[in-house]
């Protein structure tokens, strides 16, 4: 009889010990990018696809913070493709194997060349494919569903988003009209 109670509750720690070490082994990862000159300048503005190699956009596409850095929590544990561009400089795109630590990646891009792109709409962009806007003066005011844009823009910009989030998270694309 206690030997089989012993059984029973070593069983049940190895059951749980299992089950520990699958949890923390499917727990996901996060992962930064900081994207820079090749002068080491912080580059605000460049487009970030995170996905996989059939679907480069699949964990999302960010754009870089005035400090070129964004970080993106809770990644599924999967080998990652990572590309990054952004207009005038030559795009790069690089893959991540699975990691159960949080990495912050810094990336170099070249002023002129041509690359792979990524644009903070999602799509795949052609050389040929590309607008240029310049935005002079942007100031959004309001609340979460209620806010005002006032915006000066040369070019011609189709959608925007608007969070209170570095990462967009949640945002949803809307289209832009004057």
């Amino acid at each position: 009889m206690r030997t089989w109670r012993m059984g029973l509750t070593t069983a049940a720690y190895l059951t749980l010990l299992a089950g520990l070490v699958m949890a923390s082994q499917a727990e996901a990862a996060g992962f930064g990018v900081r994207v820079v000159d090749e002068f080491g300048k912080p580059l605000s503005g460049a487009a970030v696809c995170v996905g996989t190699e059939g679907k480069v956009d699949q964990f999302g596409r960010y754009v870089t913070s005035v400090d070129g850095d964004i970080m993106i929590e809770d990644l599924p544990q999967v080998p990652l493709s990572v590309t990054v561009s952004k207009q005038s400089y030559q795009g790069v795109q690089f893959f991540e194997p699975v990691r159960n630590w949080n990495l912050i990646k810094q990336v170099t891009l070249l002023l002129d060349g041509e690359g792979p792109t990524c644009s903070d709409t999602g799509m795949v962009l052609e050389e040929n494919d590309r607008r240029s806007l310049t935005i002079g003066h942007l100031q959004v005011s309001g609340n979460s569903g209620n806010y005002t844009i006032d915006s000066e823009i040369s070019g011609d910009p189709s959608h925007y988003r608007v969070s209170d989030r570095r990462d967009f998270k949640g945002a949803t694309w809307k289209p832009y009209s004057k």
